[in-house]
């Protein structure tokens, strides 16, 4: 049996990707397809399942073994035995025969040599003939059956096929999926293939929609939509962002629900939505809002109703299920963002409705009215010190009495250009609130977090600037404490050209030998600083990227670069005056 749950997976460096995967399960012997358009994740959640990538979050369960929490040397070992690989590309290797592929499954897996089982299983195939054949020997289609009698070669109780059709017309297509449920029904193992070929659906009564988020940057972009400013108490701007937008950080305090009022009735503003935050319930934050916001993110309802009394709450998709609350369920919030908060007992929430996912921050709140905030953290009555009652744009159907009622913020869209001058400055320098960009804030966020990576790559060039001026005169010394040696080589019949190659290969030895040496310190340290972590970091230490080979080539060009010069000088060597000691 296969089970994923609330599975995750961030590609590091500059596009930020944060992949959130769905959750199933696959039964023992069970047949599933998994689909998805072209880099959709289908290839990163194979690699996850399959052990050769490290999940950031949740579980990943094999015939009852949790590999996530394995370590590496027992990952390699589980995934050797009991997973069975077919890749996009055959990935045989080509020095071996083809019967020598199969036994090094086998032998890496440190499983005992088993030479009828890959004789079995070419037979099957139609490969028996060909067993002592080069992999460079045989067609595309013969390949491709060899490299699936790899992936059974140790009786797996998993095999991962990873768009095994996409190359092949309908004939063949239809072949190779009958050929692997055949497989896989014989050794009983549950078979998950992925792919965007749409010729499969037909063949898998079990398939897997694979739904995987934007980049970072997207989301981002996707929850501030339509938010210009955001209003708030004095304090940090991106935390008040943070906050108010995104609901993962603490308020910076409270503003005058009068001071409000009057800013969303200002001439630049087009419409604003107030927000009162506080408490929560099992982490999950309740807003005091209008319905205003739900619109904003064209929430719809899947269930019940919207919010109109107070203590009334509508919850968010994943609100309803994480917390299996129902319409007509009530419960009690807690103070602050965490479950040991103080608990308000005497007022007790009732659902009222339920939104249908919309893939923003709304998913994970719950909307209440702006009252219901305030009832709950009210002691004793209402102060009444207005002479006349307000009627406020923010809160239709409201009369306001008390002049000391706060909310947490304002979310604001402007009216014209113009007012993103203005307003922004009119706020912070006449009043006691302070306003936020989001699209500044989290342009700033963003260049905090890459301020590190310039500082290291700065000093990387340092260094590399460095080696590069210590291999130059470390081969121009050895030049000059070799020079007898030279020409001891020319008397006896070297060529000028033999001794400028053996230092250019002197120097560009030293580089690659250098690059390599560094690649392997920066993965191991990555893997100390993985470990003192407690592999909390969503890092994998030794996967290695694409990046890395431009690093072994340069490092190639820089060593031949850096003996050009003392390798010049080795080709312009006079015997006589070095032998004769001038």
């Amino acid at each position: 049996m296969v089970e994923v749950k609330d599975l995750r997976y961030s590609y590091a460096g500059a596009q930020h990707r944060v992949m959130h995967f769905p959750d199933f399960t696959i039964q023992s012997g069970e047949h599933s397809l998994l689909l998805g358009e072209s880099g959709g994740g289908k290839t990163t959640l194979l690699h996850l399942v399959g052990g050769l990538l490290q999940s950031q979050q949740g579980k990943i369960e094999i015939d009852g073994k949790d590999i996530t929490t394995l370590p590496p040397a027992q990952l390699d070992q589980f995934r050797g035995r009991k997973i069975g690989f077919i890749f996009q590309k055959n990935h045989l290797i080509n020095t071996l025969t083809v019967k020598q592929n199969l036994e090094a499954a086998t032998f890496f897996a440190g499983a005992p040599p088993d030479a009828e089982r890959a004789l079995e299983l070419l037979e099957a195939l139609g490969m028996a003939d060909h067993r002592n054949a080069r992999v460079t020997e045989l067609s595309v289609g013969q390949a491709q059956r060899v490299a699936i009698a790899r992936a059974l070669m140790n009786k797996p109780a998993l095999i991962l096929a990873d768009e095994p059709t996409s190359a092949l017309d309908d004939k063949n297509c239809e072949r190779v999926i009958s050929l692997l449920m055949k497989l896989a029904n014989h050794s009983w193992a549950t078979l998950l293939v992925a792919t965007h070929d749409q010729r499969l659906k037909e063949q898998f009564k079990r398939q897997i929609e694979l739904v995987v988020s934007r980049q970072l940057e997207q989301r981002v972009a996707d929850n501030t939509k339509g938010i210009d400013l955001v209003v708030g108490a004095k304090g940090s701007p991106l935390q008040l962002i943070l906050c108010s937008i995104f609901h993962i950080d603490f308020p910076t305090g409270n503003i005058n629900l009068r001071e409000a009022e009057k800013l969303a009735n200002h001439r630049l503003v087009k419409n604003a939505i107030p927000l009162a935050l506080g408490d929560s319930y099992m982490n999950f934050r309740i807003i005091g809002t209008s319905q205003s916001y739900a619109e904003l993110y064209h929430a719809e309802l899947q269930t019940g109703d919207w919010w109109k009394e107070e203590l009334d709450v509508t919850l968010g998709a994943n609100v309803a299920a994480q917390t299996k609350l129902q319409v007509g369920s009530t419960f009690e919030s807690a103070h602050g963002l965490t479950k040991e908060g103080h608990a308000h007992e005497e007022s007790k929430y009732k659902v009222v409705g339920i939104m249908k996912p919309t893939g923003s921050v709304m998913d994970n709140l719950l909307l209440t009215h702006i009252t219901s905030v305030w009832h709950v953290h009210e002691e004793g009555e209402e102060k009444i010190n207005l002479a006349e009652p307000l009627h406020l744009k923010l809160m239709p159907g409201y009369l306001l009495r008390d002049s000391t009622k706060e909310i947490t913020s304002l979310l604001i869209k402007y009216k014209n250009p113009i007012a993103a001058i203005q307003l922004p400055r009119l706020i912070n320098t006449q009043t006691n609130m302070q306003a936020a960009s989001p699209s500044f804030e989290t342009a700033r966020l963003f260049t905090i977090l890459g301020s590190a990576k310039t500082v290291l790559m700065g000093l990387a060039y340092l260094l590399v600037f460095i080696s590069a001026l210590s291999i130059f005169i470390a081969l121009y010394n050895s030049l000059k404490e070799r020079k007898y040696d030279l020409a001891i080589m020319r008397s006896m019949g070297a060529s000028r050209f033999k001794l400028w190659s053996s230092m250019v290969l002197e120097g560009v030895s030293l580089t690659l030998m250098g690059t390599i040496c560094g690649l392997v310190l920066a993965h191991i340290l990555l893997f100390a600083f993985i470990q003192s972590m407690g592999n909390q970091t969503g890092l994998v230490a030794f996967e290695f990227y694409g990046e890395e080979l431009v690093l072994l080539f340069g490092g190639v060009g820089l060593g031949l670069l850096c003996s050009l010069l003392p390798a010049w000088q080795a080709y312009r060597t006079d015997i006589h005056r070095v032998l004769a000691g001038n």
